[in-house]
């Protein structure tokens, strides 16, 4: 079956987006000064006051993403379980900052609109990856 023209724009998009998920984590876990330029102390703090199993989830998300984004582009139905997995990361790690209560007031407004498109897009990989491996283009 012939590889619809779509499927190479969600790839490389999606492989971009996690691509920057992951050296935004590589930021955060070595403490890169650029990362943390543009917050507040509050922000810095909180980020850096969560426990270490959030940071592994963040990292679980990016990375399992940036497979699933090879994976698509490879056409294989690998794509749609590192998608998945990346989900979970993300549910983990975004269910920490709700479940402290902080994250709305620390992060604004904006950091939590962000969260929700976030959550948006790894929900779209899945679902991508999964309509494309039923149509028999991921093998």
């Amino acid at each position: 079956m012939k590889t619809p023209w779509h499927l190479w724009l969600v790839g490389v998009l999606s492989l971009a987006w996690n691509a920057m998920g992951c050296w935004t984590w590589y930021q955060q876990v070595t403490g890169a000064p650029a990362y943390y330029a543009t917050m507040t102390m509050a922000q810095i703090e909180y980020i850096r006051s969560a426990p270490q199993w959030v940071t592994i989830a963040f990292g679980l998300a990016v990375w399992a993403g940036l497979l699933g984004a090879l994976a698509l582009l490879l056409r294989r139905r690998l794509a749609f379980n590192a998608y998945v997995a990346g989900l979970i990361g993300y549910l983990v790690n975004t269910g920490h900052s709700l479940a402290t209560g902080d994250a709305a007031r620390i992060m604004g407004v904006g950091g939590m609109a962000f969260s929700a498109f976030i959550l948006l897009l790894c929900v779209f990989e899945v679902w991508y990856s999964r309509w494309m491996a039923k149509k028999g283009i991921l093998r």
